[in-house]
């Protein structure tokens, strides 16, 4: 589980100065927005939560938090996903069909215009089947906002 601990914060870290680079001269990611996102009905963690999880916690907490199993999916699945955005004012909004929201997926992942997501059923996820997803939201000028990472693991 270390390892795919490693292989996670490593993967968080370069997303992050990737993201960090290209926003440079944009804006920073608005905490103050929280991205949800529930997968066939189910909630899931992403790296918004994960971080407030962690946040101010000693050593021996973060990585407890940071070792806990990431959500499964199954080859050939295929799942609605709904994605919702609180802003500073706690006003929850439902964007998953809307423009303000892009989804980029690293893995053996797809994802329609209408959210629907869909693991590949052949071997194409790489070694450790753990595909990423990135949700980005946007402003009503298609500035990004903020974005959230979200971590499974693909059962054989």
């Amino acid at each position: 589980m270390y390892a795919m601990r490693l292989f996670h914060v490593g993967f968080a870290v370069s997303l992050l100065v990737l993201a960090s680079s290209a926003q440079a001269q944009q804006q920073q990611p608005d905490d103050r927005y929280q991205i949800r996102l529930s997968v066939g009905g189910v909630p899931v963690s992403g790296s918004q939560e994960l971080l407030g999880r962690i946040n101010g916690k000693p050593r021996a907490e973060q990585d407890a938090i940071l070792d806990e199993p990431w959500p499964e999916l199954a080859r050939g699945q295929r799942s609605q996903l709904v994605v919702s955005v609180t802003d500073p004012n706690g006003m929850t909004t439902n964007y998953t069909k809307g423009r303000r929201i892009s989804f980029e997926h690293f893995g053996c992942l797809t994802i329609d215009k209408n959210g629907v997501m869909t693991v590949t059923p052949s071997g194409l996820c790489a070694m450790p089947d753990a595909p990423v997803l990135l949700i980005g939201y946007y402003d009503t000028a298609g500035k990004p906002v903020t974005y959230s990472e979200f971590l499974f693991k693909v059962r054989p």
